[in-house]
């Protein structure tokens, strides 16, 4: 019997290469806040990753600059793109998961581990969310960069590759490739050092 799309995620994702960029920091990410669909601009500490960035997609051929429109993924793909003269596109459904009441307090460790707090959205309906917005991306082909969020990445990480609790850090850029003759699965590796 085939297996559909509805029934494999992973079956509309085009098996190409792509990168991701995870937004630069932000006085929420420096004090361990969740920011979740609040709009929190970049502090000089994430407008410099951007720009180092940046300096690292100058030398890539980029062809597409899909962004969350979350200010702080926002401006950090708008930092980034100045070296492709690309114009980012905006991606609503790549938007970090909503915490709902919950934004703007303490992140918990244990929310990372599939126990979002009350009034959040689903984990099912988030990851349904990322995978349905990471297809419509990488249609944009050649050579994309999605520029997002940490819990974003992580939902990429665990169902393109099978990490757990995949991380990236703030202002970091990933490549992702297929994996040649593994079926749907792919590997992912910085492109940038401490």
């Amino acid at each position: 019997m085939a297996t559909s799309s509805a029934d494999n995620p992973l079956l509309t994702i085009p098996a190409i290469p792509f990168y991701f960029l995870r937004h630069g920091e932000t006085d929420w990410n420096r004090d361990g806040q969740a920011q979740g669909h609040t709009n929190i601009s970049l502090n000089d500490s994430g407008r410099t990753q951007a720009r180092r960035a940046a300096d690292a997609i100058g030398s890539l051929r980029v062809g597409t600059v899909v962004t969350s429109p979350l200010s702080r993924a926002r401006e950090t793909a708008e930092i980034a793109a100045e070296t492709t003269g690309l114009k980012p596109l905006l991606e609503s459904r790549l938007m970090e998961q909503s915490f709902g009441p919950n934004e703007g307090k303490a992140w918990q460790l244990r929310w990372g581990r599939g126990q979002p707090p009350p009034g959040s959205e689903s984990l099912s309906h988030f990851e349904e969310r990322v995978i349905s917005g990471l297809a419509a991306a990488l249609s944009n082909r050649p050579s994309v960069i999605i520029v997002g969020h940490g819990g974003v990445f992580r939902i990429i990480g665990r169902v393109l590759c099978g990490i757990a609790n995949a991380r990236c850090p703030n202002g970091f850029l990933m490549r992702f490739d297929p994996v040649p003759g593994h079926g749907r699965r792919w590997t992912f590796c910085s492109l940038m050092g401490d």
